[in-house]
């Protein structure tokens, strides 16, 4: 109008969102017993319907066999330039990590996953630490969580819904629940430990919690995470 020049503007909104992967109907559940062996229980509905173990030994026992090598080359002074562990055990620990994965996508389930923060290795022989130390605990559960929802799985992405702290593992009661409060001395808690054994002051269980009971937990805490969801 009169010769001026009229501006058009646009705007526009970016906006974002999180995109949760599709939840599968069950819980598979998994602790790392030793060593050599994952224990697992399956959930389907709030019920455990399935228990067993994976064998990582034939894993693992590869890379111990090259470790104790290169240690024993070291021991002897030997040149070892250039011959470090720290690849063969990022690849052991994508094995074990595959395995898990593979299981729970043979179930149908997301997956809880025992978060190892602490491993007692006083009690163990040279053999038994230098397994723990095969685990890279630092970045297994990590690597869980990435390759469920990265990698190409039947049935589409695998959700870690729990990473359930080895202290509840520890020191909760396989009979009555109850659990040693963070803090709280052995004379005082409702529940400690001696070496193996758990005793309890609440309901008084002693002895060993196996590891189908603490995977069972595992199972339990994902299995509630997953009903909240659902319902939200």
């Amino acid at each position: 109008v009169g010769g001026q020049i009229k501006e058009e503007w646009e705007i526009h909104f970016a906006t974002a969102r999180e995109v949760f992967p599709a939840l599968r109907p069950n819980v598979l559940g998994v602790h790392f017993a030793d060593g050599s062996v994952v224990d697992w229980v399956l959930e389907r509905e709030g019920d455990c319907s399935e228990s067993g173990r994976i064998s990582v030994e034939q894993i693992l026992s590869k890379g111990l066999d090259e470790k104790l090598k290169l240690e024993e080359r070291q021991g002897r002074l030997a040149w070892v330039g250039g011959k470090t562990y720290a690849s063969d055990l990022k690849r052991r620990t994508y094995e074990v990590a595959k395995a898990i994965l593979a299981l729970a996508s043979e179930k149908d389930a997301n997956l809880a996953i025992e978060e190892i923060n602490w491993v007692d290795k006083r009690h163990g022989g040279a053999e038994a630490n230098r397994r723990f130390s095969l685990w890279n605990y630092s970045q297994l559960g990590s690597l869980i969580e990435w390759l469920g929802l990265e990698g190409s799985w039947p049935g589409g992405p695998i959700v870690t819904l729990r990473k359930v702290s080895d202290y509840l593992l520890r020191y909760t009661c396989p009979e009555c629940g109850a659990c040693r409060k963070a803090g709280e001395k052995a004379l005082e808690a409702t529940t400690w430990r001696e070496k193996n054994l758990l005793f309890c002051r609440k309901c008084g269980f002693e002895g060993e919690v196996s590891g189908e009971a603490q995977a069972r937990l595992v199972a339990r805490l994902g299995s509630e995470k997953l009903s909240k969801l659902l319902s939200s």
